[in-house]
């Protein structure tokens, strides 16, 4: 299954037909609407850039069959636009990343684009359903996206009014209370109904930092755990459609030039090690010595970043783009989950929420290389060795490695399991900055850790 659909297609149709609930009647409590209004104020008037996890759990087709849980993760991104002629408040521009799915909402249009086809795009006119005094809510964004799972998008749109909406799946919420943690008084949790059910939201320093939503009516818990992204840079991740032809929906952005695809099991790649032996899946998986002396088990992915190594005097079209810096991004998060992975779990890192775990990876770089001689191809080699700090493999046969993910393409990054099934693709295009290459690589492995739990 695409990523794409992980994150997007598998939460619309966990929510098919729950059906949204209307004002409950209760009045608001004095001191939890002011604790609401605080973390409204913060993601009105911040740049925020945030990773949602996501679990939803319901009920399994027969009592015998259990709860079945879904889990997948949105990146959210939000930031201030300027001010309209006569001072007015544009709003926010809001930046959804559900997988390589990117979404822009800005200036009244909508804008989707897919880093696996960066020849197209989509763009739609809002529907404006003006909730947000002009600022994009998660009713406006429904117009195209059936079901938002976002709560910052209505706590940056609410205004100066309370907050009653946030997301798709919560609506016409009351404020019934908030409780100060002793021990930690920069923690709160604050508690809200709705017709349907209850929420949740545990904030910590002024931001969220969980939500929780029980639907009674349909036995469904929506867990949503918030983490911070660095850096924090949403206008960098606009979409420049100049060079891109306009498609009408979201499936037309799917990428049709795949010869293999998501969930497809990749054949073996003719790929080479320095010593011009052949590469194996079960080295690039291998634990560090020091992982494997304490009992850290084999990784169950590999990540495999193919550069194509121009002659020289060729110039590439990825300005923004830095093996070297890439190299750093994924070494350090490959050791971190090596070093924090239990013996047969994926690795809890970075915000130590159980969300927030990424699958154990090993970390394979593969120039592929055409039109060198043995000697300049040992230089290319030794010098790339010295970048990525391991030894780098590499390849004279495009159509059966870097083509088989990213026809034509400069460089991928490739997730593939332990039986070479593909999980996930991230092709680095012009536009594409190292860090937001490292942030999609990482949010796969996201999904990827989360799907092991």
């Amino acid at each position: 299954m695409m990523q794409m659909r992980r994150a997007g297609t598998i939460i619309v149709a966990a929510w098919a037909g729950l059906g949204v609930g209307t004002s409950a009647r209760a009045q608001d409590d004095a001191a939890a609407r002011a604790a609401v209004e605080k973390l409204r104020a913060f993601y009105a008037s911040s740049d925020v850039c945030e990773r949602v996890g996501i679990e939803i759990v319901s009920p399994g087709p027969t009592p015998a069959a259990g709860a079945r849980r879904t889990r997948s993760s949105v990146m959210v991104r939000l930031a201030k636009q300027a001010a309209g002629p006569e001072g007015d408040d544009a709003g926010r521009m809001v930046v959804l990343e559900l997988g390589q799915l990117r979404l822009v909402a800005a200036d009244g249009l909508l804008v989707a684009a897919h880093a696996a086809n960066p020849g197209t795009f989509a763009r739609w006119t809002l529907a404006g359903t003006g909730e947000g005094g002009g600022r994009v809510t998660s009713r406006d964004l429904e117009s195209v996206v059936p079901s938002v799972l976002v709560p910052q998008v209505d706590l940056a749109a609410a205004g100066e009014g309370p907050v009653r909406s946030l997301g798709s799946f919560a609506r016409g919420i009351t404020w019934t209370g908030v409780e100060v943690d002793p021990r930690q008084p920069a923690r709160a949790t604050i508690s809200g109904i709705f017709e349907h059910g209850g929420v949740r939201l545990v904030v910590v320093g002024g931001r969220l930092k969980t939500m929780v939503v029980e639907r009674a009516d349909q036995g469904v818990v929506i867990t949503l755990n918030v983490s911070g992204l660095s850096p924090c840079e949403p206008r960098r991740a606009m979409i420049d459609v100049e060079r891109r032809t306009r498609v009408e929906g979201l499936d037309d952005l799917k990428p049709k030039g795949y010869t293999l695809r998501i969930g497809v099991k990749a054949p073996e790649m003719p790929l080479s090690r320095v010593s011009g032996e052949k590469w194996t899946l079960d080295e690039v998986l291998a634990p560090p010595t020091e992982a494997a002396v304490r009992g850290v088990s084999a990784a169950e992915h590999a990540v495999l970043v193919f550069v194509r190594s121009l002659r020289p005097g060729v110039e590439t079209g990825l300005a923004r783009f830095e093996a070297g810096k890439l190299a750093g991004i994924l070494g350090t998060l490959r050791d971190e989950t090596f070093a924090a992975g239990a013996k047969d779990k994926p690795a809890e890192i970075t915000t130590g929420d159980a969300s927030a775990r990424l699958a154990r990876f090993g970390l394979a770089p593969v120039l592929v290389v055409s039109g060198l001689s043995a000697d300049e191809l040992l230089v290319r080699l030794r010098d790339a060795g010295k970048v990525w700090g391991r030894d780098v493999m590499w390849t004279t046969d495009a159509a059966a490695s870097i083509d088989l993910f990213a026809p034509g393409g400069e460089a991928a990054v490739v997730v593939i399991d332990s039986e070479r099934v593909v999980r996930g693709v991230v092709v680095v295009e012009a536009s594409m900055s190292t860090e937001q290459v490292g942030e999609q690589v990482e949010a796969l492995l996201f999904e990827v850790g989360a799907s092991e739990k």
